[in-house]
């Protein structure tokens, strides 16, 4: 299928973050299935030239994968907390009406 527009690949556009170039590290497809069959979506994983800038980089991502998974945990707990507020609450409006 042909590229539509003025196509710039992403390993030509400069780092966001110091202006170095940038390099494609590893590459995959995946396979979804769909109503209509089988749609392949082909992945780049590109990456900073500059190590340090690329190693900053991946220890925000850290960073920020912890803490979404801290909040995540966070709002499980209190999902469950309040579910089990609710329960109480239904248990005594039980008792009281009989």
């Amino acid at each position: 299928m042909p590229k539509i527009g003025n196509f710039i690949s992403s390993s030509e556009i400069p780092c966001d973050r110091c202006g170095n170039k940038r390099k494609v590290s590893k590459v995959w497809t995946e396979k979804l299935k769909n109503d209509h069959g089988v749609m392949i979506i082909r992945h780049s994983e590109i990456i900073c030239t500059n190590v340090d800038c690329q190693s900053n980089f991946d220890k925000k991502l850290k960073e920020e994968v912890k803490k979404r998974r801290k909040l995540e945990k966070t709002k499980l707990e209190n999902a469950v907390q309040r579910q089990n507020e609710k329960n109480a609450a239904k248990e005594l409006a039980k008792r009281a009406i009989a």
